[in-house]
């Protein structure tokens, strides 16, 4: 290529403005080492002119440079793919390495050169310039372009191929930990059976109730990934317990000793999500009294579990984006960059994948977040584990309240069993803990009008009020407590947020209630916790 550096202005700004989003967009496209600066050279060449390019990566076990793809004129075997340059071959490009900055030749005609340099001059090639590509503050390798012009690359092309490498790296990233995640998988897709590890899952995943061929599968994925110390998003129905499978992976880590630290965005305020996820600094905005550390600076060298992540805004998607490429963020009203070693592991109730096709959800959010999904299976996936979980919630409820009960009936378990369960565990938990109330022996029996009250639907021996009274419980239990808003329980209901509060307030409700028996819910898997 022989144009001449774009350097005029504001033409110019706009010029390298629109190629960095243009290579950004082939980037994310092209996430294979074959494609990769294919994809980009001719964008690179619009605004730094070369007549070769090529990028090389560290082999930390020979202590070398590795030719990683390379475009242009060549003749020399320097530029042949897979070639190794040892670090006694010195170069310009060992120096960006090393130095972690941009390094060039403006003219090699005037300048004294280094035995690659020379090789270089010989073959017509006058100017240089060298740039390392960083991830999480690691030389991983080098951006080198190289000119038949003397005096090709100044300031405005170098800030530009900075750019550019910052995004190259990002890729290469994300190659490597798609090839890790690869093997991962085709470890798991290598397992013949699940059942010879029941013994250790049981020993490994203390926590979990459940012996079924889904559960087992969610188990094994989590155990392999737990060491992987890559993001994680978890996916099901609300109520199928995304929280516990986040804290299973966080306990088989090496960060177990470190912090856990969840954040149910959903119940967030949304003028304080941001705040509540990277702090803020004092005065920062009206009410910030004091300083505030974030969910993300807590989390630090532990694990940040962020449940329904599909909730968050687009301006903190963005925001959450950046700390996942560049490990790095300002608290709210700073100025100073802060530094972050955290695993990030996601949870959601909603089909990202289409709501990404809906551009309702950053692509590029989704497919950081996304490094390797884990799929919960509902409970009526999972019916063989109902018998277990049923006997877990019964004795943790009765030796709460005190009772003794030492069996349940042949024809409530059937019952139970052939339930849908469209709220999950949760539902479960919460139509034991009725069962239990209103028991009076040591056998167990679920009348049909616990099931139809955990639906909602009425019976003629539960009276108007009971009916209505306990389905805006149920509804608020599956929002937590939150009236207003989208996911709200008035939107749900269909109802003024002011009426519902009225009505609840005839009803003796309070949002704010917690569940006799929550603590004991939080054990078995199933989305116990609140949000999960």
């Amino acid at each position: 290529m022989d144009a001449s550096p774009v350097r005029d202005q504001p033409l110019a700004l706009e010029a390298r403005y629109k190629t960095l989003v243009e290579i950004s967009r082939a980037l994310v496209r092209n996430l294979a080492q074959d494609a990769i600066l294919a994809s980009v050279a001719d964008l690179v060449g619009r605004i730094a002119p070369f007549n070769r390019i090529g990028l090389m990566i560290y082999e930390p076990e020979s202590d070398s440079r590795r030719i990683f793809a390379v475009a242009g004129r060549s003749r020399s075997h320097l530029s042949r793919v897979g070639a190794e340059l040892s670090r006694q071959l010195q170069s310009y490009a060992w120096q960006a390495f090393d130095g972690q900055h941009p390094v060039y030749r403006a003219n090699l005609e005037g300048e004294p050169r280094l035995p690659v340099e020379e090789r270089l001059y010989r073959e017509g090639l006058r100017s240089l310039v060298a740039l390392p590509l960083m991830l999480n503050g690691k030389s991983i390798g080098t951006l080198n372009l190289a000119s038949e012009v003397a005096g090709q690359y100044g300031g405005v092309e170098v800030t530009f191929l900075e750019e550019v490498a910052h995004q190259i790296a990002l890729a290469i990233g994300n190659i490597r930990s798609s090839q890790e995640i690869a093997v991962l998988r085709k470890k798991l897709e290598g397992e013949a059976s699940y059942a010879q590890a029941e013994h250790e899952t049981d020993n490994r995943f203390p926590e979990i109730i459940g012996k079924s061929a889904g559960l087992k599968k969610v188990l094994r994925a989590a155990e392999l990934v737990a060491g992987a110390d890559c993001t994680v998003l978890i996916t099901g129905e609300t109520g199928t317990g995304k929280e516990l499978i986040a804290q299973a992976i966080h306990s088989l880590s090496g960060r177990k000793h470190k912090p856990f630290i969840s954040v149910n965005c959903s119940a967030l305020p949304g003028g304080l999500v941001e705040s509540e996820l990277f702090g803020h600094e004092k005065g920062a905005f009206t009410g910030a009294i004091a300083r505030r550390i974030g969910r993300f600076e807590l989390a630090h060298a532990g694990t940040l579990f962020l449940d329904e992540v599909g909730e968050l805004s687009p301006d903190v998607q963005a925001k959450l984006l950046r700390v996942l490429q560049e490990r790095q963020f300002e608290r709210v009203g700073g100025s100073q960059t802060l530094k972050i070693d955290v695993r990030v592991i996601a949870a959601t109730n909603r089909e990202l994948a289409r709501e990404v096709a809906q551009k309702m959800f950053r692509s590029d959010l989704y497919y950081r977040l996304n490094v390797f999904p884990i799929s919960l299976p509902s409970l009526r996936e999972r019916r063989e584990d109902v018998p277990l979980l049923v006997r877990y919630f019964v004795d943790e409820v009765a030796r709460k309240m005190g009772k003794r009960i030492d069996s349940i009936s042949g024809k409530a378990m059937e019952r139970l069993m052939g339930y849908d369960w469209p709220g999950n565990i949760r539902e479960l938990s919460n139509v034991v803990e009725r069962a239990v109330i209103l028991t009076a022996n040591s056998t167990l029996d679920f009348p049909e009008e616990v099931l139809v009250t955990s639906r909602g639907i009425s019976d003629p021996a539960i009276t108007l009020k009971a009916v209505e009274r306990n389905h805006i419980e149920q509804v608020l239990k599956q929002t937590h407590g939150i009236i207003h808003g989208a996911k709200g329980a008035a939107k749900l209901l269909g109802l003024n947020p002011s009426t519902l509060r009225s009505r609840m307030k005839r009803l003796g409700l309070d949002p704010r209630r917690r569940e006799i028996s929550q603590s004991s819910r939080d054990v078995a898997i199933g989305g116990i916790r609140e949000g999960g």
